[in-house]
């Protein structure tokens, strides 16, 4: 439980095979879970519970994950510009 109070939810986001370089993939993986927790609509009474009493560690990680997604920000900037199919110039303006 410790290390999901690290901005573990922002290491996670990007080192997932889903990760498709976004702005702040920590703070939006945070927010499905928070979401998830929340949601009563499945039936595994277990997972609920889990899922439950793991909020205060979410709302702990949020702004942990916050600083750690805007450390990266950067980053993803450039991540996010390459992969966009967008050429740009040596100056970073559009070419298209």
């Amino acid at each position: 439980m410790l290390a999901s109070t690290s901005g573990c939810a922002s290491i996670s986001a990007r080192t997932k095979a889903t990760y498709n370089k976004e702005i702040y993939p920590g703070i939006k993986q945070e927010n499905d879970n928070i979401s998830e927790a929340l949601d009563n609509s499945s039936v595994n009474i277990i997972g609920d519970m889990f899922e439950f009493y793991s909020l205060p560690f979410y709302f702990i990680d949020w702004p942990l994950s916050f600083i750690v997604d805007t450390v990266l920000l950067p980053y993803d900037i450039i991540q996010t510009t390459q992969n966009s199919g967008v050429e740009q110039d040596e100056l970073g303006n559009s070419t298209k």
